[in-house]
């Protein structure tokens, strides 16, 4: 048992609105075939978008769960969801963005940053890293480090410099070595 209730108007526009003693839905229909509707049981509220072109939106809200979701008519799609302990935001096809005057990371366990292709980093004023463990640097295709101002290097502990090819310095000033040891 449940109750309906239908508006259509003379330009093709359709409202439908259902209610039965578990569930409530309402869809609108255009005229040009834009239509969206709800839908909400004991379980969540559910939502749908779909425009004339193909373009489609989805929201469920549940009790341990938001996820959204958007389909383009070429299939491509982004969707964010959240839990009590995840936030997953997913864009395959494309960009996920984040502008703020500040962002803060913080990560009480592991980190982890995978890029496939290119990393840029610009930095308009000072960067700190700080590592309290050991920190190891792996670059498969050589180094380039272009400084233009001076470079401080405080090594506590002792150093070794292993080279297997060529090793050219270049000072055009002054140079001094000071050893205080054997």
């Amino acid at each position: 048992d449940g109750v309906e209730n239908i508006a259509k108007d003379s330009k093709d526009n359709n409202n439908t609105f259902t209610q039965t003693s578990t569930d409530t839905k309402n869809t609108l229909i255009d005229k040009e075939g834009n239509t969206s509707s709800t839908r909400q049981d004991s379980k969540g509220i559910y939502g749908y978008a779909k425009d004339k072109d193909g373009n489609k939106s989805y929201t469920k809200q549940e009790g341990n769960r938001i996820a959204e979701s958007v389909i383009g008519q070429d299939g491509k799609q982004t969707k964010s969801e959240m839990t009590s302990t995840d936030i997953t935001n997913t864009a395959k096809d494309g960009t996920i963005k984040n502008d703020a005057k500040d962002i803060v990371n913080n990560a009480t366990g592991n980190m982890t940053n995978t890029v496939g292709g290119d990393l840029t980093t610009t930095v308009g004023g000072n960067e700190l890293h700080e590592v309290t463990g050991k920190q190891t640097n792996t670059v498969g295709g050589g180094q380039i480090n272009n400084i233009t101002g001076g470079q401080i290097n405080n090594i506590t502990g002792d150093q070794t410099t292993t080279v297997t090819g060529n090793q050219d310095i270049h000072v055009t000033e002054n140079q001094t070595n000071k050893i205080d040891g054997n």
